[in-house]
This record gives C-alpha cells, sequence and structure tokens, in this order.
C-alpha cells in the first residue's frame, strides 16, 4: 500500500498507540492525529517530514498538559506539529469536531506541499532546473503560510489562558464587589466565547446567581 495515502489516527489508548507507534514507523504514514493521548518515543534527528496533529479536552486533567508539550517537542525535532484543546471536554467525552478538525490540518498539510514536492524531484532528476525552482519556491510559500497560521493559534491559546486567569481574578473579587465581579464576568464571556475562558464565566455566573439566589 501506498503510505502516502495513509494517515494513522487514535484516541485514549488509541492515542498512545498512533503516537508511539506510528512516530517509529514514519515511512510507512503520511500524518499522525492523537485525541486524549499521546506518547512519544525516541524522536529520530532527521524526521520523514510527516504532520502530526494532537488534542485533548480542556477538562482532561491528565492528557491536556502533555498535547502541550508532546506538540513542543515535536516542532523542535522537525515535525510540523499542531494542537488543539477543546473547551468543556473531559477524557470519556466525544465530540466529532475533534477529528474535523484533525484531518483538516492533516489534508492542508499534505495536499499542495506533498504534490509539490513530488513535481520538483521529478523535475530534478530530469534536469528540467527552472521548473523544480518553480516548484521549490510554491512549497516555501506555502510552508511560510501554514507557519503563520499556526503561529495564530498559538497566539490564540495563550490568549485563551490568560483569560481563564482573569476569570479567577474576577470570581475573587466577588466576595468584596459581587456587581462588579458579575460585570467583569459577563464582559470575559462576551470577549471569550466559543474558548475556555467564555466557559469558565459562564460557569463562574451561574454560581455567582446560585449563591444569591433566595433559600
Amino acid at each position: 500500500m501506498d503510505p502516502d495515502r495513509i494517515l494513522l489516527a487514535g484516541a485514549g489508548s488509541g492515542g498512545l498507540m498512533a503516537t508511539r507507534w506510528g512516530l517509529r514507523n514514519l515511512d510507512r504514514f503520511a500524518g499522525i492525529a492523537a485525541h486524549g493521548g499521546v506518547r512519544l518515543p525516541e524522536l529520530p534527528k532527521r524526521p520523514r517530514p510527516i504532520p502530526v496533529f494532537l488534542s485533548a479536552g480542556a477538562e482532561d486533567e491528565e492528557w491536556a498538559p502533555e498535547v502541550a508539550a508532546a506538540e513542543a517537542a515535536l516542532r523542535a525535532a522537525g515535525f510540523e506539529a499542531g494542537s488543539a484543546s477543546w473547551p468543556g471536554l473531559g477524557h470519556e467525552d466525544a465530540d466529532p469536531g475533534v477529528w474535523t478538525r484533525a484531518f483538516d490540518f492533516l489534508e492542508g498539510a499534505l495536499s499542495d506541499t506533498r504534490r509539490r514536492l513530488a513535481r520538483a524531484e521529478r523535475a530534478r532528476r530530469e534536469k528540467r532546473w527552472a521548473d523544480a525552482l518553480a516548484e521549490a519556491r510554491a512549497v516555501l510559500a506555502v510552508e511560510k503560510e501554514r507557519a503563520r497560521v499556526l503561529d495564530a493559534e498559538r497566539e490564540a491559546r495563550l490568549a485563551d489562558q490568560a483569560g481563564v486567569d482573569l476569570v479567577k481574578k474576577a470570581r475573587d473579587a466577588a466576595r468584596t464587589d459581587p456587581a462588579g465581579a458579575r460585570a467583569r464576568l459577563r464582559d470575559l464571556e462576551a470577549a471569550f466565547r466559543g474558548g475556555e475562558a467564555g466557559a469558565r464565566a459562564a460557569e463562574a455566573l451561574r454560581g455567582l446567581e446560585g449563591e444569591e439566589a433566595p433559600r
């Protein structure tokens, strides 16, 4: 079978196997995706450049930190790696968007880039130097754009984490200024809607309203 047409993916224990076994057998797969479980083997110094996408539920206390650390290690080793943290999901929770996001990343990483590299190599073997150069430059342009997208994702994660910290501060302030805390939490919920910080702000608001309800 053509390894450039095979993806390896798994969740939970399947994610452990996909990353550990897949990264030991890079010549067999075009890309790897894992959710809620990741285990990196010793990474090669010059890896075959396949994309790897990792994700975990934001409430998955065991694997969410591991995903972030594994993504950083893969990038440092030369892999094209991406990740996602899913607000409101624990280890056992499922969401079809998890795999949609993973395969969108892998498809984007593989489609144009892999075909253009093959054309560039063929042109080089046939000594069509201008064609080889044109294809190689096109690949560089795609990869630079993807790097900007990945940088934007990383910045979004950092911003959302900062929002979580602001939610904690607003919740703590409710002891002395409940009205001000509620207003601040509403602002945070609106500003970080769709992220972990927005979900936590909404939860904190419900908690404050519950505390003030008549008994």
